[in-house]
């Protein structure tokens, strides 16, 4: 009689079939942000964000400029004559100190007034005149006031926009050297006049 195989019927376990997605979330390497992060490229798209306020530090320079424009230009209504005169040279190294503490730069207040000094030049001395003006009664003062604001105001703006240019380029006190700029001092001069003119203007 034959022996029975004593061999136990092992069940077939069905595979999966390919067509169903796995249960499984997928790992990190298989993430697109993961994908992205390795150097692959990436379908997602990230919103930019924009500061609500991003002022340059040109344009902060630039307001320092304008202040102390209108406190040079209504220097010309200081009925002393001579005394407007040394107000604005004050106001202008002033300025400079305020400008080279925006840009973090070491002030020296004698190298400032003698740098300033250099660079405006001849412009002094016609200041210098026109304050003579106030010596005549009446007419002398009211001439003087109109010359000497829109002098002194342009003057100052043009001391301003040529140091903020020479910061803007990594240059500091030590390195200025006037006779290098004497050109844009002189356009800024004819540029500040206009602007001195604007500033003083009532807005609406």
């Amino acid at each position: 009689m034959p022996e029975e195989d004593d061999k136990t019927p092992v069940a077939s376990v069905p595979e999966p079939s390919a067509a169903e997605p796995p249960d499984k979330e997928p790992s990190n390497s298989e993430h697109p942000a993961a994908q992205a992060s390795e150097g692959e490229p990436s379908d997602l798209e990230y919103p930019v964000i924009e500061s609500s306020f991003d002022e340059s530090r040109a344009a902060r320079a630039d307001k320092i400029i304008k202040n102390y424009v209108l406190w040079s230009a209504g220097t010309a209504l200081i009925p002393l004559p001579l005394v407007d005169f040394v107000a604005v040279a004050a106001i202008e190294l002033k300025m400079l100190k305020k400008l080279s503490d925006h840009y973090e730069m070491e002030f020296s207040h004698q190298r400032g007034k003698s740098l300033i000094a250099s660079l405006i030049g001849g412009v002094h001395a016609r200041a210098f005149s026109v304050s003579l003006f106030k010596f005549i009664p009446v007419f002398g003062m009211t001439g003087a006031v109109v010359s000497l604001g829109a002098l002194s105001g342009a003057v100052t703006y043009a001391v301003g926009k040529v140091f903020v240019q020479h910061f803007e380029t990594g240059g500091t006190l030590l390195d200025f050297d006037p006779s290098k700029v004497k050109a844009f001092f002189a356009e800024k001069c004819r540029e500040g006049r206009k602007a001195a003119s604007d500033m003083q203007k009532p807005t609406a």
